[in-house]
Parts: structure tokens; C-alpha cells; sequence
């Protein structure tokens, strides 16, 4: 990260590392009660942008790192097994570090609310917030307040759908599926997914929409 420079319009503060160092005492300014949830965080803040040196350059004139969260997890990964063979710490941190431009992406884009439920089946909105806004917070940049404007928006979504600390529970299950006379097999895998999938995009869908649904889609009724 050291000398992997970046935008000034969008990092005036310097290099990646510089960066990385501004954002971990934000996040230390975001600490919670809860010294476990402190390690990850701390970890995916310290990770987050581990993939702009693999995806840095400069296009039209200006420093890029196009897919940098996503090409971040890997070099992540190797990076933290250096250090603990504590595979749920791992699975902590990854998402967070995969998904950790969502917040912005969504809030500029005024994205749906199928969206942000679809966001929290991936990654704990709650964390990611915390783990965004020291992001965003750590550069020198002077239009802060978008940074506060963006997360709060997701947060607020993501409680009124109730998905802020968990993603969305299925309204349709195996037992269901058991009392339509079906038999557990192969198939239920792909029924669930099915009426989950549809669950996440109808957002006025109740159980019994998604039952008539599955008979409709796998039993001919």
C-alpha cells in the first residue's frame, strides 16, 4: 500500500497507506462494547483496500482501482491467515471487506429496498456501516457530511426492513413445503432458493403468495 498513490480529488491525503492509517483511527473513534466485534472490524478496516495495488491505474487522466473491494478479498485472506487459523474470524472480515463501497453505492444510486435486503444476505449492514464511514472519514477530504448522509440512509432502510443486524428471514421453509405433501429431497434446496429469491424482489409477497407461488412453479396447480 505504501506509494500506491491515488486520486486527489478523492484521497487528497496521500498514498493507500496513509489512507489505511487515517481510517483505522476513525474506526477506533467507532468502537462498540463488544472487544471480538472491535478485532474484525479493526481487521477489515486495516484490509479494505488491499486490492488497489493489483488494480490501480490511470485512466482519461485520473488514478483508478476499478473491483478493487472485490480483488481485496483474496490477498485478504492470505493476509489473516498469517495470523490466525480462526476460520470465523476470517468469514467476519471478508464481507466486510468485499462489500465496503455498497454503503455509497447504494445511497448515490438511491438504490430499491430489494437491493439493501439483498445486500444483507452478503454482509451485517450495521458492521458495514461502521466499517464505511471510517472509510469515507478517513481522508481529507472537506465534504465529510456525505459520509454520515450515506450510511444513515442505508442503516435507516435496513432497520425499517428489519435486516440491519441479520438478512432477511425465509418466509417459507422445509416444514412448508412438507405440508404441500412434498418429500425432503434435492429439490427442496431449489424450491426454498426459489421462493426466497422471489421473497427478496416482491416486496408486498406473503407467505401464502410464495406457497401459491411453488405450486404453481413445481407442482402444476
Amino acid at each position: 500500500m505504501i506509494g500506491c498513490e491515488q486520486e486527489p480529488e478523492y484521497h487528497p491525503e496521500g498514498d493507500v497507506w496513509i489512507h489505511t492509517l487515517m481510517c483505522l483511527d476513525e474506526m477506533v473513534k467507532l468502537r462498540t462494547a463488544d472487544e471480538y466485534q472491535n478485532l474484525y472490524l479493526m481487521l477489515a478496516e486495516l484490509c479494505h483496500d488491499f486490492g488497489k495495488p493489483a488494480t490501480s491505474e490511470v485512466r482519461d487522466g485520473k488514478i483508478t482501482s476499478y473491483n478493487h473491494e472485490k480483488m481485496g478479498v483474496e490477498p485478504t485472506i492470505e493476509f489473516l491467515q498469517l495470523l490466525t487459523n480462526e476460520k470465523k474470524l476470517i468469514e467476519k472480515v471478508t464481507p466486510l471487506v468485499q462489500h465496503h463501497l455498497a454503503p455509497f453505492q447504494l445511497f448515490f444510486h438511491n438504490s430499491s429496498l430489494k437491493a439493501v435486503k439483498r445486500l444483507a444476505t452478503k454482509v451485517n449492514i450495521e458492521e458495514l456501516c461502521l466499517v464505511a464511514l471510517a472509510d469515507c472519514k478517513g481522508r481529507t477530504i472537506p465534504d465529510k457530511e456525505k459520509c454520515d448522509k450515506a450510511v444513515q440512509w442505508l442503516l435507516k432502510n435496513a432497520q425499517e426492513l428489519n435486516v440491519h443486524n441479520e438478512k432477511l428471514q425465509p418466509l417459507v421453509q422445509g416444514r412448508d413445503l412438507i405440508t404441500l405433501g412434498l418429500k425432503p429431497g434435492p429439490l427442496f434446496k431449489q424450491i426454498l432458493d426459489f421462493a426466497y429469491e422471489l421473497q427478496i424482489e416482491q416486496e408486498s409477497f406473503s407467505k401464502e403468495n410464495l406457497i401459491e407461488a411453488i405450486q404453481k412453479e413445481f407442482m402444476d396447480i
